[in-house]
């Protein structure tokens, strides 16, 4: 109780106020009510970071997906545009560093079909014949009808070596020639627009920028009726009969077809062809080797092959090069020409009537076979031209 007059507290059954005197009886005052607390206000800092920590997420989402959908693509966009440009070595490396991203994977082995097409060393009868770092060319062995008469050549990009005669390609896209003529494989000094060549026996084809192919030379079995075909990135030829490899990794073929060596046609994802004396073979994207044709000396027996990055074909002799720079054979071995088994850091091969080439990563060449002639007499030879590399996809995430 309190004080009605001074306020003080007063026991409870006290007559007078302790603090006054003055008597209290029932007129003490219950407590004074005190005021009540206000209300808290509420703070609205506590929205603001929340509305801040959601910007800085979509921020980072807009950022990632710059980075994720629009740096990629501008690579890739980059990358078409150097395969229109025909810099197909660059264009395969950037595919390939853009490997899962839309369709990468496809465009790299559209460039990767057409720089295996470009061989820096082939084997012909008894002699071997290459192109150099410096654009110039090299033969040895047998210089029968003059096909080791080269050495006058320049801007060679790649080669072919037929029976008697050598091709040589140019990197103005011209194309020449020396050795036999009589069926006239060597009346090729018209040509231009060339990115491929091969040679067979006594014809030589050829493949043009806008995807056609070209042939001259004997065509008793119609291995020279060629010009119907369209979008050819590679050719091979071999003894009468042509193959042609398209940019959608099927294949065409023509001329003889005695044993069966120019059923292709059912053939996809092949990035690479060689066409032996009766018989072809196919590398698939996969690493895999596929053959049709005569199979008298095992030459077809390439089944088994795995992790292939280059096929060449002899006339009854068929090679290949791993991934991992060693070098496998099938077919005919008389001479020693599939006794290639200790060879290392290859990163292409030839294939001639009786004798192998290999070239090593570092430019040098390495030999088997026959070597009656000295087409195997090439150990010395320097600054052998390297072909592109393949190169692994990569995933894109």
């Amino acid at each position: 109780m309190y004080c009605k007059y001074c306020g003080a507290e007063v026991p409870n059954g006290a007559a007078f106020c302790p603090n006054c005197g003055k008597p209290v009886g029932s007129g003490a005052a219950a407590a004074p009510a005190q005021p009540a607390a206000p209300a808290p206000k509420k703070k609205s800092g506590g929205k603001i970071a929340v509305l801040a920590a959601v910007l800085v997420l979509l921020a980072a989402a807009a950022a990632l997906g710059v980075w994720k959908f629009g740096v990629p693509y501008n690579k890739y966009k980059q990358a078409e545009e150097l395969l229109t440009a025909g810099d197909y070595a660059s264009a395969a490396d950037a595919f390939a560093d853009l490997g899962s991203f839309r369709r990468a994977g496809e465009r790299y082995y559209e460039a990767l079909r057409r720089l295996m097409s470009v061989r820096t060393v082939d084997a012909g009868y008894k002699f071997t014949l290459c192109a150099r770092r410096d654009g110039e060319a090299m033969a040895g062995g047998t210089d029968r009808m003059g096909c080791c008469g080269v050495n006058g050549w320049s801007g060679i990009t790649a080669v072919a070596a037929g029976e008697q005669f050598s091709v040589g390609l140019r990197d103005d896209g011209t194309v020449t020639a020396v050795g036999e003529n009589s069926e006239g494989q060597c009346d090729v000094f018209d040509w231009s627009h060339i990115v491929a060549i091969d040679a067979g026996r006594m014809h030589t084809v050829g493949v043009t920028s806008d995807g056609r192919a070209v042939a001259a030379g004997k065509n008793n079995y119609g291995q020279c009726d060629v010009y119907d075909w369209s979008d050819i990135v590679s050719i091979a030829a071999g003894t009468f009969h042509t193959v042609g490899l398209r940019a959608d990794g099927t294949v065409v073929a023509a001329g003889s077809n005695s044993a069966g060596e120019c059923d292709v046609y059912t053939w996809t994802d092949i990035v690479a062809v060689a066409a032996g004396y009766s018989f072809t073979v196919g590398l698939r994207t996969d690493g895999t080797v596929v053959a049709t044709g005569d199979n008298y000396y095992g030459e077809c027996n390439v089944s088994g092959w795995r992790d292939i990055v280059s096929i060449a074909a002899g006339d009854d002799h068929v090679v290949g090069v791993r991934a991992d720079g060693t070098a496998v054979a099938a077919g005919r071995d008389e001479d020693g020409q599939c006794r290639i088994t200790d060879w290392t850091g290859i990163v292409a091969v030839a294939a001639g009537t009786s004798h192998t080439i290999g070239l090593r990563s570092d430019g040098a060449l390495v030999a088997a076979g026959s070597n009656d002639c000295g087409q195997c007499s090439v150990g010395q030879w320097p600054n052998v031209a390297l072909p592109y590399v393949r190169r692994e996809l990569q995933t894109v995430s």
